[in-house]
């Protein structure tokens, strides 16, 4: 873990269920792993945890374990900017 960076959300597995969002950073030659996966009391992370205007180095979980006695965190992300980007936040609420 951590091979790209630290983390946007937490240091951890991500998963998605979403293939084509998946396929973004699987790379040229990379494959996708269907699993099914059970997320027991998630922590939502939210638009002000990782606004459009805040670097990700500054993101409130970058880096970081699993908040409190939360298992995982849960992050509804939508693309910024264009179609072609690969930074994805959480939506305005």
């Amino acid at each position: 873990m951590g091979t790209l960076d630290d983390g946007w959300y937490g240091k951890a597995m991500y998963f998605t269920s979403s293939a084509k969002y998946a396929t973004r950073y699987s790379g040229k030659h990379g494959c996708l792993i269907m699993c099914y996966v059970l997320l027991l009391n998630p922590f939502p992370v939210v638009t002000a945890d990782a606004g459009s205007h805040i670097p990700p180095e500054r993101f409130r979980f970058y880096g970081k374990g699993n908040y409190k006695n939360y298992q995982c965190h849960y992050i509804p992300v939508s693309p910024v900017g264009g179609k072609d980007t690969m930074d994805y936040r959480p939506p305005p609420s």
